[in-house]
């Protein structure tokens, strides 16, 4: 029975201890500075302090729960009296020390602070009362080489001579690395490790215009950044990382009574301030990622030109028209030795014809129809036209007919050579018609 007695009280105890680890690695609570505030709290019974010095404290509290030091030892904190806040403390060490006993949750940890405080405030000569003798027993019995080892001492001189060195209220940070390196694998792209160094107890990552199915995972450190391979095209993407948090800035604020005759009292404040980083991260493809675009086919060059169909000599004069398969008029022109070309004619089938043929030349009735596809190359197309057949004139046979042996008068024979003038003439008319057909 006494066995499990021990083993109770020694679990207990070693789930207070675990309790009070947990809570002093706790963020503190953001609250804002009040602009008054009321001691109503006093730990009186805290009078045989750890370290055996023959001198007494009281532990305060205010009316909102936070641990309230004096600036001074031998001026009175009268209960329930009103102190107005004076602002933040501008001396660095003050704040520092204070801003270290923002978590203290138990008597040792307050003492802890107060006599840190009390010990500065003696050594940089800040001492608002007679109390300096009070301090210096303190002071005496926390430097003695018998508290060498004693885990209390050890935290004042260590909080002290870290107050003395302190520069100023330490802002809470948040940074992360822009060196980043971007690999391929299978499927993804990923980055080397982004590095996030923060005050900060957590951080959230978002990405800003990232392609499709890109994720982050957190790891040791830092996060990085995967992107599907199928999400980035032929050209450079570009986006951001983005990391942000919310840090603490724990300040000490100093409070004087309305009574001039009290003394000051300091306490920590903690207020929550916006973090926020970014990285750029930008993905080119390799030449051998980039798709080769099919080239474009080349249009092909059609040349005309036409020749004497016996002779093969180039004709020029004639008058050729070319047309697409919806009767448009794509071309028109004059033919001259030299070939007529033609370039960056469209897919389709097109129709030649002969508008008008060459002096002496038979007009080319048939019309000559070609094609042109992405297979189709340089082409030249050979339009033919035959001469027009010369047809020798007869001559003409005069006939004298004695006028008294035909019995003809002259009107007779007049009538006879118009008839023959005439006809000569239709013939001559025949032959031009048939030339510029």
């Amino acid at each position: 029975m006494k066995k499990t007695k021990k083993f109770l009280k020694f679990s207990l105890s070693m789930i207070m201890v675990a309790l009070i680890m947990v809570s002093s690695l706790m963020p503190v609570k953001a609250i804002t500075a009040p602009n008054s505030l009321i001691i109503d709290n006093y730990e009186a019974g805290y009078a045989n302090n750890p370290l055996k010095i023959n001198r007494s404290f009281q532990v305060k509290q205010a009316s909102d729960g936070k641990y309230v030091y004096c600036m001074a030892y031998n001026l009175l904190v009268p209960k329930n009296t009103k102190y107005i806040n004076k602002g933040v403390t501008n001396d660095a060490g003050v704040s520092y020390i204070i801003s270290q006993g923002a978590n203290d949750k138990t008597l040792n940890e307050y003492f802890v602070t107060q006599v840190a405080l009390w010990i500065y405030l003696l050594d940089k000569n800040l001492m608002q009362d007679s109390s300096a003798g009070s301090i210096k027993a303190y002071r005496s019995t926390v430097y003695s080489s018998s508290y060498d080892n004693n885990g209390l001492a050890k935290q004042i001189r260590q909080l002290v001579s870290d107050a003395k060195s302190a520069k100023k209220t330490q802002e809470p940070t948040l940074s992360i690395s822009n060196m980043v390196a971007i690999t391929k694998d299978a499927n993804n792209y990923v980055t080397s490790t982004i590095y996030v160094n923060t005050t900060a107890s957590d951080y959230q990552i978002s990405l800003e215009n990232a392609p499709s199915g890109a994720t982050y995972e957190k790891v040791n450190k830092g996060f990085i950044v995967k992107i599907p391979t199928s999400s980035v095209k032929n050209s450079k993407v570009s986006f951001k990382a983005v990391v942000t948090a919310t840090g603490q800035k724990t300040e000490a604020y100093i409070y004087n009574a309305t009574d001039s005759s009290y003394q000051p009292v300091v306490t920590p404040y903690t207020k929550e301030v916006n973090l926020k980083d970014d990285v750029t991260l930008t993905i080119t493809p390799t030449p051998e990622e980039i798709p080769t675009p099919e080239p474009t086919p080349e249009k092909p060059v059609i040349s005309i030109i036409k020749r004497d169909k016996d002779t093969n000599e180039a004709l020029e004069g004639a008058t050729l028209i070319l047309t697409d398969d919806k009767g448009n008029v794509i071309d028109e022109w004059v033919t001259t030795k030299e070939a007529h070309v033609i370039e960056n004619l469209d897919n389709g089938t097109y129709t030649l014809k002969e508008k008008s043929a060459p002096d002496g030349y038979e007009l080319t009735e048939e019309e000559m129809t070609f094609k042109v596809t992405d297979e189709t190359g340089n082409k030249t197309i050979t339009f033919y036209n035959e001469k027009i057949e010369e047809v020798p004139e007869t001559p003409e046979e005069i006939i004298e007919v004695p006028v008294e042996s035909t019995g003809m008068n002259k009107s007779a024979v007049g009538i006879v050579f118009g008839i023959a003038a005439i006809a000569s003439g239709i013939a001559i008319i025949y032959r031009k018609a048939k030339t510029n057909k």
